[in-house]
């Protein structure tokens, strides 16, 4: 099938391993076929760890174009390939996401006058190391723009931008479904849909309080959805606090089926220390699903008002079990909430609203910033101190070594000329 280069190329890097999940990852799978159904091409750098997972997978069925290579030992040498990537291929949007050390090449990708929009996808220190290396940091380094997915970190952005850097807010989308979750008759159902892991989630947390609330109340079932490095903590958990009591894990489930299982669900539970905009919540409101999460500053206050179509929680041990009983105690109460999501998720945060937006917001980007350019790849990079917070960039090279190593591989190259002349002109005088 011929290629339509008339059509704005964005390129998008992102990590792939096998078994990798997490809302940023399912995020980017309905992403590429949505601005490609809006007038982009799309093509993937994929920096892989411990081999192919399903990122790769996707884009082999669904025939996106890629380039992937073994997350390289060195900041420095996963540059390299990046730039190399785009000097091969120009493109006119180059996205970063989550990988690191693309963001560190945007110094020479934003030279080459392609532009270069980063995303704040959660409130978490690596995401205030992106705003202040690449959005208040050295002007060489900043990039054209910069999308937070919520309220919160689009203010963040604003407070800390210059005039270099175009800020903008796109929030994640929900698919609209047309069936919903029941009114509960018979058992109440809770359930976790996530990573199974501390960070982040507290999920040994949550599963304590899955134990206390049916202990308490007898009617509610609490099931765990998910995967992740902490399953058998939260397994012993259940077994030790929740023996004879009605609370399970329920496993991992496809992307496709989620939403399926929400609609099995009476309440979402969320006990996170921070977010972005959980996209399990907004999936789950999409089902009539009520939201019952933990306050943290991104993400949750904008999509549940408290008492109108969810609760949110404060850190008392009993805050979950009173307010899961308010629910089981009015079932109008529970239907009032679970309207009032569903309409907050098909006025604001639908897939189709995510999709526009960022198809405007790469057009605009793409009027703006893109010039005609060229990708020159440096002989030596030139990288400002390492911040901390920014911990999946890889190990910077030793500069001493590197040093020697390329004046090494220089004088080969020297060496190996001179050798030819001599021989050139050995073969002209015989």
């Amino acid at each position: 099938m011929a290629i339509d280069s008339s059509k704005p190329l964005i390129t998008i890097c992102a990590f792939d391993k096998p078994g990798i999940i997490g809302g940023p990852v399912s995020w980017l799978l309905w992403l590429m076929p949505a601005l490609i159904e809006r007038g982009f091409r799309i093509r993937c750098l994929v920096y892989m760890h411990l081999g192919e997972g399903p990122l790769i997978n996707f884009l082999d069925e669904n025939g996106i174009e890629y380039s992937k290579t073994i997350n390289p030992l060195t900041t420095e040498d996963s540059i390299r390939w990046t730039l190399e990537q785009l000097k091969a291929k120009p493109t006119d949007i180059f996205f970063p996401n989550v990988v690191t050390s693309a963001y560190y090449a945007c110094r020479w990708i934003r030279k080459a006058g392609i532009a270069t929009v980063g995303i704040l996808h959660s409130d978490h220190a690596y995401c205030d190391g992106l705003q202040e290396e690449f959005v208040a940091g050295k002007k060489s380094h900043r990039l054209t723009g910069m999308v937070g997915v919520s309220r919160e970190l689009e203010q963040q952005l604003t407070n800390c931008k210059t005039r270099d850097t175009s800020v903008y807010r796109i929030p994640y989308g929900a698919p609209v479904v047309d069936q919903f979750v029941a009114p509960p008759h018979g058992k109440f159902r809770i359930a976790f849909f996530g990573r199974l892991v501390t960070e982040q989630k507290r999920i040994q947390d949550l599963a304590r309080a899955f134990c206390r609330t049916v202990k308490q109340l007898p009617s509610v079932e609490a099931i765990i959805y998910g995967d992740g490095p902490e399953k058998a903590e939260v397994a012993a958990i259940l077994a030790k606090e929740g023996s004879g009591l009605s609370v399970y894990l329920g496993g991992a489930v496809p992307s496709q089926q989620v939403q399926d299982k929400m609609r099995e669900s009476h309440v979402i539970v969320l006990l996170s220390d921070y977010e972005g905009l959980p996209i399990a919540i907004m999936e789950a409101m999409a089902c009539g699903c009520v939201p019952v999460c933990r306050y943290n500053k991104s993400g949750i206050p904008e999509l549940i008002e408290d008492g109108v179509n969810g609760f949110i929680l404060d850190d008392a041990p009993d805050a979950l079990p009173k307010a899961i009983q308010q629910l089981v105690n009015d079932p109008v109460l529970w239907q009032k909430f679970s309207n009032e999501s569903r309409d907050k998720i098909r006025r604001e945060y639908t897939k189709d609203i995510g999709a526009d937006l960022w198809a405007e917001t790469f057009r605009d980007q793409i009027k703006h910033w893109r010039r005609p350019g060229n990708i020159s790849i440096p002989c030596w990079i030139s990288l400002p101190a390492e911040n901390d917070k920014l911990n999946n960039a890889g190990q910077r090279e030793k500069l001493i070594a590197t040093f020697l190593k390329r004046r090494i591989v220089r004088s080969r190259m020297f060496a190996g000329k001179i050798k030819r002349m001599f021989l050139h002109q050995s073969k002209q005088e015989s």
